[in-house]
């Protein structure tokens, strides 16, 4: 599951099995402020971000992904924080931040 903003991110819901998280902070390209240019320019900075993310994560190997989801469920018990946890991690390995 990937999540975008903040608030999405404090309200993952529980998913059957042992999926893998990852929060892709992002700015709200909606909430940009100003002229049609202003708009249209963080529209554009929003796609080719996810698009970069997207293109390093379906680079990723399969066993790094699997090796993710071992670590989330060795932190089953401290939900949250292996939540948090494990999506720094992605983060981390996707090299977060805008481009």
């Amino acid at each position: 599951m990937i999540t975008l903003c903040d608030r999405a991110r404090e309200t993952c819901p529980n998913l059957p099995g042992q999926p893998v998280y990852a929060h892709w902070g992002i700015a709200d390209p909606a909430a940009v402020e100003g002229d049609e240019a202003a708009r249209v320019q963080a529209f554009e900075q929003a796609f080719l971000y996810l698009g970069r993310r997207i293109d390093l994560m379906l680079a990723l190997p399969l066993e790094r992904l699997e090796r993710a989801a071992a670590q989330h469920r060795l932190r089953t018990d401290g939900r949250e924080q292996g939540l948090r946890d494990l999506g720094r991690r992605i983060d981390l390995l996707w090299g977060g931040g805008w481009p």
